[in-house]
């Protein structure tokens, strides 16, 4: 790939709309649209769609080096009776014939139904929406957490479910591939072999897009996307990749590349993430924030790219904080300097009775009973305390209503009061399941529980997901899970659920 050329095209598509009247019309083999659709990065008055165009055989692909025109519709209703907007926009082979239409200008609060066309072929339809703006009175949020799906481990069965719970919005907050592949399964044949260039990595996500309950949550409602590790590496920690070879800024770069051809995010986010890796070693932005009307503040946050290396090495991580020397060195950050000024300074708000921060992991303290001891896993905030309690200290300091923590990563649910040294609790925490991902040692999980007073709750026995209800009294979880990765439609229950009352950063068990 010439990245000149990919900068020339970024620079000439201006605010992102790729768009031209010299694309071609391919000869078209069979549906193109076989990845689907989607739609994120919402805000007040705009809102990102998305789709990939995919030939039967990609490694006999007729129209491999054309660029192409896509025609998008935006409607009213499902019937496309009354459209709203339409246009064309350019599907390039740089992008692996990925769309991005960046539309602008609509109204506030309002839901769509959007297409793609090329030639004969017609996408399934997607529904999107618009948020409240930040001044607007809303009474409700309802918000599907999910995290962790290794297609490899089981079918994505838990999104069927989620659906069905009519959620406004999914975030998901990381390891949406896994990178070191699968062996061969009930639920992907073939396997997958590891990543570690930019058809690798495409691989991948073309290999999770084409599971059907996984297209049917990105077409049903907008996602909020951020990244944990296994989108690049195990374990890497900001730029350079840790313990990689020299050619690990060409490797995280074919990642970052590959994870934007398939998400629904602005263009602006992978022109800047290009020209960094290259240049400067900056990123490809994924953290922001957006108000939910006057009751909430959504804060994606990346815990990944911007973090400082390993304070030192364990057992799978697992390291006593005592023989530890550089743990608790105050300049080490979790979420990188500028990132973390920018979280600190978003949280004065006070006008909202709630901050959401969704993030990649648990931020609460997890004590790992061991030998008599105890040990901390430092590829969490558990790692990086000094920047945890730059946090938490300015939580407290600025008294701010309802901040809630919601992550993934540990393949298990957790409820969790995050507390001061004091003993004062500051904030609430909620972790969900994996969609695939089991616990790594559920058997231990009781006694992780029960070395860890300030968690509420915990178990690590089964897949799914969490449901967050806001209103401006409460919010409320659920940790729905499944009882089965072998089925698309496998059985839902809610295992257990919290409330927390607005201004009370205490956890009540329903």
């Amino acid at each position: 790939m010439q990245r000149r050329d990919l900068f020339r095209v970024l620079a000439a598509a201006g605010l992102g709309q790729l768009t031209s009247a010299h694309g071609a019309t391919p000869r078209l083999e069979a549906d193109p649209f076989q990845l689907g659709v989607a739609s994120g990065s919402p805000t007040a008055s705009s809102v990102v769609l998305w789709t990939r165009l995919m030939p039967l055989n990609p490694l006999n692909n007729p129209w491999a080096r054309e660029t192409l025109d896509v025609r998008w519709e935006l409607a009213a209703d499902p019937g496309f009776a009354q459209v709203l907007r339409a246009g064309t926009v350019q599907a390039l082979p740089l992008l692996a014939h990925s769309v991005h239409v960046e539309l602008q200008g609509l109204p506030a609060d309002t839901h769509f139904f959007y297409r793609f066309l090329i030639g004969d072929a017609t996408s399934p339809v997607g529904r999107t929406r618009t948020l409240p703006t930040a001044d607007q009175a809303v009474d409700r949020l309802r918000l599907g957490l999910a995290s962790c799906q290794r297609l490899g481990n089981g079918l994505f069965g838990a999104y069927t479910r989620l659906i069905e719970d009519g959620v406004d919005l999914i975030a998901f907050v990381g390891d949406y591939i896994y990178e070191s592949g699968a062996w061969p399964t009930a639920a992907l044949p073939r396997g997958l072999t590891p990543a570690s260039d930019l058809g690798g990595y495409r691989l991948h996500h073309e290999t999770h897009k084409l599971e059907p309950t996984l297209q049917a949550a990105h077409a049903a409602v907008p996602w909020l996307v951020t990244w944990d590790d296994h989108e690049v590496v195990n374990d890497y920690a900001g730029a350079p990749l840790q313990g990689l070879s020299s050619g690990d800024a060409r490797r995280r770069a074919a990642a970052y590349q590959a994870y934007y051809e398939h998400m629904p995010l602005p263009l602006s986010a992978l022109r800047r993430g290009l020209a960094g890796l290259t240049q400067t070693g900056d990123e490809l932005r994924l953290y922001g924030r957006q108000a939910w009307g006057r009751l909430a503040q959504l804060h994606l946050l990346d815990c990944r790219q911007y973090r400082s290396a390993p304070a030192c090495t364990g057992l799978r991580g697992l390291v006593a904080p005592d023989d530890c020397a550089g743990l608790q060195r105050p300049d080490r950050t979790l979420l990188g300097s500028e990132q973390e000024a920018w979280l600190l300074d978003g949280l004065a708000d006070t006008e909202r009775p709630w901050q959401l921060m969704l993030q990649t992991t648990m931020v609460a303290p997890r004590r790992i009973p061991f030998g008599g001891g105890h040990r901390v896993w430092i590829d969490g905030w558990d790692g990086y305390p000094a920047s945890r309690q730059r946090l938490l200290e300015r939580l407290q300091a600025q008294r701010t209503p309802g901040a809630v923590f919601l992550g993934g990563d540990l393949h298990e649910n957790w409820a969790t009061e995050i507390r001061q040294p004091d003993g004062k609790p500051v904030a609430t925490e909620f972790v969900g399941a994996g969609i695939t991902m089991k616990s790594f040692f559920p058997r231990m999980t009781p006694d992780i529980l029960a070395a860890n007073p300030h968690a509420r709750y915990a178990d690590g026995s089964a897949c799914g997901y969490a449901l967050i209800d806001v209103t401006p009294q409460r919010l409320r979880c659920d940790f729905r899970v499944v009882d089965s990765l072998a089925t698309n439609t496998p059985a839902v229950r809610t295992a257990a659920s919290f409330t927390v009352e607005a201004g009370q950063p205490r956890l009540v068990k329903t």
